[in-house]
């Protein structure tokens, strides 16, 4: 059973126990009338029961203030988690625009580089090697490397961005088996 069905059920068992308590205790505080005067000073003294209902009413308040800590420190837990979850998802949102980005440089690039080569090609076919096009080529084709180089090193970081929540995940609950 997860713990908030734990605290659930606890919450239920608590709630009734309480209940019973606040009935016996109704029952045992009601004020003696007319012709059952008689039949209460001739019953048997309190047996302690009434202290023991007092008892365990006590304990199922101390009970019930434990369940209440421990649901503050669920909520409590359970809103730093949600805040990490966000905060996790801003990353990977930030990693994959920039592999967009890069990506997108990738392709302009590879564009430009089979431009210049297809004017090459074509000047080289007609004996007209023209410097002008081969620094055209030379630079097209570095800046296809560069961005090549960009849009790995961004798939990188996202998926580095991706499986950083799970290793980060897994680290406590390896510690918490160490420990126990």
């Amino acid at each position: 059973m997860s713990e908030a069905q734990d605290i659930a059920e606890l919450e239920r068992r608590l709630s009734k126990a309480l209940e019973r308590i606040g009935g016996a205790l109704e029952g045992m505080s009601r004020v003696p009338t007319g012709e059952s005067v008689a039949e209460e000073a001739n019953a048997p003294a309190d047996t302690g029961e009434t202290a023991a209902l007092k008892q365990a009413l006590e304990e199922e308040r101390l009970a019930n203030a434990q369940l209440e800590e421990r649901l503050k420190r669920l909520k409590i837990r359970s809103e730093s988690a949600g805040g990490s979850l966000q905060k996790e998802l801003d990353e990977t949102k930030a990693a994959m625009r920039k592999l967009d980005a890069d990506l997108q440089r990738l392709r302009r690039a590879n564009d430009d580089l089979r431009a210049a080569a297809e004017e090459l090609r074509t000047a080289a076919m007609e004996n007209a090697a023209d410097p002008h096009l081969i620094n055209k080529s030379m630079l097209a084709e570095l800046e296809a490397l560069r961005a090549q180089r960009a849009a790995d090193a961004g798939e990188a970081e996202a998926v580095l961005a991706a499986i950083k929540p799970l290793v980060e995940g897994a680290e406590p609950a390896d510690a918490e088996k160490e420990e126990a």
